[in-house]
């Protein structure tokens, strides 16, 4: 995925949580990367086609050997992004004191590292992941949860299902 930038500085897109204005952040791989001025959600500025996705999230996306990927194995950086997570997690917890966390969706799983941390801290009755790698579903499948090897927009879950 080389050559011009696939959006404008100029039209930053809404927020897909909160739909609040996002602020240009950073380029990467010819996409532009904004944040939720509100709710601090990154997001890519126009999304790929599933086909870009499907080749960007090849086999080899999770370890060094992949130019667009980590610098380093995936799995190598377990406790940091574990670490990083937990704080996201405070976060959440701190803005919505009276919810529940008991069915988790992670969208775009990777190896389960943010659903091993939610499953610690919040006990969920449901954890399941989604994500289109074929190492993603390894991992997940290794640790017994429920995994959907695919697109999310092509995965069949329950309509407001999940918290």
């Amino acid at each position: 995925m080389t050559g011009a930038l696939r959006t404008s500085r100029t039209e930053p897109p809404l927020c897909v949580v909160c739909a609040s204005p996002t602020a240009f952040r950073f380029a990467k791989s010819d996409y532009e990367i904004f944040r939720c001025e509100t709710c601090g959600l990154g997001c890519v500025g126009q999304l790929p086609s599933s086909a870009e996705l499907a080749e960007f999230y090849g086999r080899t996306y999770y370890n060094s050997a992949h130019d667009l990927g980590y610098a380093s194995e995936y799995g190598d950086l377990e406790s940091g992004l574990k670490k990083m997570y937990l704080r996201f997690l405070r976060r959440v917890e701190r803005l919505h004191p009276e919810k529940r966390f008991a069915r988790l969706l992670d969208v775009g799983g990777a190896y389960g590292f943010f659903l091993d941390v939610a499953e610690e801290r919040w006990s969920p009755s449901e954890a399941v992941a989604v994500d289109i790698t074929p190492e993603a579903r390894e991992h997940n499948l290794a640790k017994g949860r429920v995994f959907h090897h695919g697109f999310f927009e092509q995965v069949d879950l329950p309509e407001a299902h999940f918290d």
